[in-house]
């Protein structure tokens, strides 16, 4: 199969996943945390590409060496594939998931890198049924429930919603390894209900996605969303505090940029909020504080330099 090479593959808009370890280095439906990625990576965030995982840990060289020690290693074209498809060269990354899939026509790794690429290139028809051989190689395996729920994140941004309903469901019932990730996938299917109006059944999902995760920033968002459309501000207004509070824990000497980038997001959401209450002497202070944040990215661009 052959793909034509783009160096910005789109995707349908997806929010970012914690970043935990899935079998053989497969990251999670969705990406990277949006609260873990570099304001300068900021464009990497509406791509599907974000499956590729964090940036490899091993250079093209390194790899390419690799697959020189060891030409008949499915794994090896794998993980040069995961790094072709990081830095969006599709027509690389699908050559190296086939020849993995060549050599070893059961690696359900490989096929899931297959539908990534294809979700790249927004060939959504091929990505499912890349993900649907995943599911059923990788048998009663963790990955194959994670490859159904791939199945169920991609039907859900691409609109279709009774079947990724269905999938979610299933993902739930069988279990994901690792609370996290089963909360997230709990979330996730929090949100859809959201999306289709059905807010009695969002709340349960988020909750519980909160409970085991309290400091995770978008379910906090998501869940002052829900307050918001049922018209309950004081409680809205009370999960972006939380937010912003999360925000502020981190450690500003470890990751100041990504500090700086979240929180002027948070007030520019509490600034709006402020705004429909009727407080605009808050919003106002909030606007403020989130100019600045801006004005102190700017400031912080490495291109950037004093007159």
């Amino acid at each position: 199969m052959e793909a034509t090479k783009t160096t910005q593959p789109q995707m349908a808009t997806a929010e970012m996943v914690p970043a935990e370890t899935v079998p053989v280095e497969m990251p999670l439906p969705g990406g990277a945390p949006q609260e873990n990625r570099n304001p300068k990576e900021k464009s990497l965030q509406n791509k599907i590409c974000d499956l590729a995982g964090p940036n490899p840990a091993h250079s093209l060289d390194e790899l390419n060496k690799d697959i020189q020690l060891h030409p008949q290693s499915p794994e090896a074209y794998l993980h040069r594939g995961q790094a072709y498809l990081y830095d969006g060269d599709t027509d690389n990354a699908l050559k190296d998931f086939n020849q993995a899939v060549a050599l070893n026509p059961k690696f359900a790794q490989a096929h899931i890198g297959i539908s990534r690429t294809y979700q790249c290139l927004t060939k959504y028809q091929l990505a499912f049924g890349e993900l649907q051989r995943a599911e059923a190689l990788a048998g009663n395996s963790d990955l194959a429930t994670s490859a159904l729920w791939e199945n169920a994140f991609l039907h859900r941004e691409v609109n279709q919603m009774d079947i990724a309903l269905e999938q979610y469901n299933a993902v739930l019932k069988k279990g994901l390894v690792g609370r996290s990730r089963q909360a997230f996938a709990q979330f996730q299917r929090g949100e859809l209900y959201m999306r289709i109006g059905k807010f009695d059944k969002a709340r349960p999902d988020i909750d519980a996605a909160i409970k085991v995760d309290p400091d995770v920033v978008i379910f906090r968002l998501a869940r002052s969303h829900l307050f918001e459309s049922l018209n309950k501000p004081d409680q809205a207004l009370a999960e972006i505090n939380q937010a912003i509070a999360i925000e502020q824990r981190k450690d500003r000497a470890d990751s100041q940029g990504d500090l700086g980038w979240h929180l002027g997001q948070l007030y520019e959401a509490r600034a709006t909020l402020y705004r429909r209450l009727g407080r605009k002497d808050l919003a106002a202070r909030d606007w403020k504080a989130q100019r600045g944040y801006q004005r102190n990215m700017v400031d912080m661009m490495p291109f950037r330099t004093d007159p």
